[in-house]
């Protein structure tokens, strides 16, 4: 299977471990985001809680943690977190049932916190953007946040059934941004 330069890093992070390419994909990703306009308004980096907690080394987290460190952004590490555990959505080919999967998993732990302002929510990985949607609802209606801007390490190629590659969410990614337009109209409102 042939991957970008960047989803190969993402690869090696993952299933390896290999922390040393933590480093290079905070460059890209903070990078990217010095690109755009939205970068002004965020108030916080909120990663998306892992569905895999036996990885050694959390992906997400780590990468949160050094993109908050680089760009000076807050981490709202434990702000949105898992009410339940939930399966690797991955190995569901269904939307239905991957929105199934999700629904009711999130919540938010300090309603006041980020009430009113923007957050970056983080996650390494988007193919359909029903765990990204779903946790942007909880962020937007739980936590009452003005507005939620989506940034992935990467976008798979593949798409569940019924989603035909077209997200509730626009995801961004260094990896591939392939939707065309202003930094303006990267912004996502629910």
């Amino acid at each position: 299977m042939h991957r970008t330069p960047v989803a190969e890093r993402l690869y090696q992070l993952q299933y390896q471990s290999n922390a040393s390419q933590v480093a290079p994909l905070v460059v890209a990703l903070a990078d990217f985001l010095d690109t755009r306009v939205v970068r002004l308004w965020l108030a916080a980096i909120c990663p998306v809680p892992p569905s895999n907690e036996d990885r050694p080394l959390q992906p997400v987290r780590e990468l949160a943690r050094a993109l908050a460190e680089r760009t000076g952004l807050a981490l709202a590490e434990g702000y949105l977190v898992k009410q339940r555990p939930m399966p690797m959505l991955k190995s569901i080919d269904s939307l239905a049932e991957r929105e199934q999967e999700v629904a009711g998993v999130f919540t938010v732990t300090d309603p006041e916190r980020y009430r009113g302002r923007w957050v970056l929510l983080f996650d390494d990985i988007c193919q359909s953007g029903t765990t990204l949607a779903a946790a942007t609802r909880v962020l937007r209606e739980e936590g009452g946040v003005a507005g939620v801007y989506v940034l992935v390490v990467t976008l798979t190629r593949t798409y569940p059934e019924g989603a035909g590659g077209a997200w509730r969410t626009r995801p961004r990614s260094p990896d591939r941004d392939d939707v065309e337009g202003d930094p303006w109209s990267d912004w996502i409102l629910f």
